[in-house]
């Protein structure tokens, strides 16, 4: 019988897989990436694990689950999304089901057509992976995230994207060509059933992103380009007219983006464009956030950071964003003009166009041996990494329309000539990143051609503890969601940031439609995911402390941490937000 085959398959993974799926006698853990809380700071307990190879493991799984009535999450091996839509329980409880794509990435797989110009590929396999193998073949995806630690499943499935006013746009999905999808089915059909959509139909718009509750994805086929180089160049300005230059840059440069230095009145453009493969250059990018560091590196990291920000030490924080945005023509910031030799003689950096794509790395030190085997403070690990004692985000990632961002670009210059050096510790994380999409027929993308503007700032580790600098980070953030009526990224974002989901995207009617077509009993969705599709409960949270934890927004005192000076205010430009501050 196919159910005892299964559970043999789940005992011998436990061993064989090493994922953020941890499981022993008494059951198992998803962790998140970061290996530390989730938003709500509560823990995902699971009953079961599966680890499949293929299609046919997949409805297997898929099949038990729906069999014993459990809640099915599908997960990939490092990089489960920062919000709990990987997780099938509320948190509260125990129960449902986890299926990890760790094991299902075969390079066998893989099928490249190049008379069609798609590939086709398992939802497993790492990003980077996926992007070298093609790179062997002469072809590349059109666009990805700038993180190749995550699974093309789930890249799409949350809205990935990299940046491009261009073509389709900067979003991953909108390359997606068809999907073979696992969904419930009944008895007769054997619990579990294949599904395939393709372009055009109504199912794919839904399937594009679909968070996961619609079925678990068992192949994508994207479409593919031929290989090309790219030229590019990082030009700093003064930020005077970043207001129109946002939108001048994104429309001359294929993969523009901006790293807005607000405290420095400075702007980083990233002139980004396709170049023959006749030019020469063997240039390649690397992101530091992404590479490996010892334990010990991490810790003592972000113990500086912690010290500076207990006693509000602007001067640190203007000091490490002055130095990185006077410093970055000269070091490259991450480019190199030989990937070969790691080194950079000048701008522009010409090379592959796959070495400009996702870039990453430390995710493999939780599957070397040798690293584990290393005392901890030894052990090379990601930055971020929880147990290490590394950074800590308050990390927000908001999609506005291209026509109100020099409106919201002026707002936060107002709010920063009130006072420069507050704005400083955003700019020493990732600054205010602004990338571009298109509108797309996703039902849950975005309306309107859009720029996503992401920035992350220190969050404290302890719950319900404030930074110095509260009350910027969440004006900025509420500045972005109601003001501008942002569409949170998936994958990214504190809670409260998910209410009134409908009015920011596409067409929620019609992925609701796909979602009771393919999954009627609703054995992929959660309270988390209902809460967010509006289907039953909220995002939102209030209790003692819930918008420092950004389960709400605060509307009285106690949402803050009035025992430790801060309360709930009107922002300083934008009155209508409510910020926990520490102001008189």
């Amino acid at each position: 019988m196919k159910f005892v085959f299964l559970a043999l398959l789940f005992s011998l993974n436990l061993h064989l897989v090493r994922s953020l799926v941890e499981c022993n006698a008494s059951g198992c853990e998803l962790k998140n990436y970061l290996r530390g809380p989730w938003p709500d700071r509560r823990p995902c307990k699971i009953t079961k694990a599966f680890f499949p190879t293929n299609e046919a493991e997949l409805l297997d799984a898929v099949a038990y689950a729906v069999k014993s009535k459990q809640k099915i999450k599908v997960v990939s091996r490092e990089a489960h999304t920062m919000t709990k839509f990987a997780c099938p329980n509320s948190g509260s409880d125990t129960g449902g089901v986890v299926i990890s794509t760790a094991s299902f990435n075969s390079n066998s797989s893989i099928v490249v057509d190049k008379s069609s110009m798609t590939v086709s590929t398992p939802p497993g396999i790492m990003l980077g992976e996926l992007i070298d193998l093609l790179a062997m073949q002469g072809v590349t995806l059109h666009q990805t995230i700038a993180w190749n630690g995550v699974s093309p499943a789930g890249m799409v499935s949350t809205g990935g994207h990299g940046s491009s006013l261009w073509g389709r746009g900067g979003g991953t999905y909108e390359y997606l060509v068809s999907m073979r999808i696992v969904v419930p089915a009944s008895k007769n059909e054997g619990f579990a059933k294949v599904v395939t959509v393709a372009e055009g139909s109504d199912l794919f718009h839904a399937a594009r992103i679909s968070l996961g509750v619609l079925g678990a994805v068992s192949q994508l086929t994207f479409s593919v380009q031929p290989m090309t180089k790219r030229s590019v160049t990082l030009s700093v300005a003064d930020d005077a007219s970043l207001e129109e230059d946002f939108l001048t840059l994104a429309q001359e440069h294929e993969f523009a983006e901006v790293s807005w230095f607000s405290s420095q009145k400075k702007f980083v453009s990233r002139i980004d464009d396709k170049a023959p493969l006749s030019v020469p250059g063997n240039g390649a990018e690397t992101t530091a956030l992404f590479l490996t560091v010892q334990a010990a590196a991490a810790r003592s990291s972000r113990l500086s950071q912690e010290a500076a920000e207990a006693i509000g030490n602007s001067t640190f924080f203007c000091s490490v964003a002055k130095n990185t945005v006077n410093t970055v023509t000269s070091t490259g910031g991450g480019f190199f003009n030989d990937e070969q030799q790691q080194h950079f003689s000048g701008f522009p950096v010409v090379g592959y166009f796959h070495k400009f794509q996702a870039r990453g790395g430390c995710q493999y030190t939780y599957s070397n041996s040798t690293n584990l085997a290393l005392p901890e403070s030894e052990r090379l690990v990601c930055g971020w990494d929880f147990r290490a004692y590394g950074q800590f985000w308050f990390h927000v990632s908001i999609a506005i329309s291209i026509s109100d961002v020099g409106n919201f670009i002026r707002d936060v210059k107002q709010l920063r000539d009130l006072s420069p050096e507050r704005l400083c510790l955003l700019d020493t994380s990732m600054t205010l990143f602004i990338r571009y999409l298109k509108a797309s027929q996703a039902y849950l993308g975005p309306k309107t051609d859009a720029a996503e503007i992401e920035f992350m700032t220190f969050r404290d580790r302890r719950p319900g503890e404030p930074q110095t600098y509260e009350d910027v980070a969440e004006e900025i953030e509420q500045l972005l969601l109601f003001k501008y009526n942002g569409k949170p990224h998936f994958g990214k974002n504190r809670p409260h940031a998910f209410r009134d989901i409908g009015r920011k995207t596409k067409n929620l009617s019609k992925f609701l439609s796909a979602r009771r077509k393919l999954d009627p009993q609703g054995w992929f969705s959660s309270d988390w995911s209902d809460s967010v599709l509006g289907i039953r409960g909220s995002p939102v949270t209030a209790k003692d402390g819930c918008a420092l934890e950004g389960l709400c927004v605060c509307s009285e005192a106690r949402h803050c941490a009035p025992d430790k000076g801060y309360f709930c205010r009107p922002g300083l430009v934008y009155r209508e937000a409510r910020v926990c501050s520490n102001r008189s």
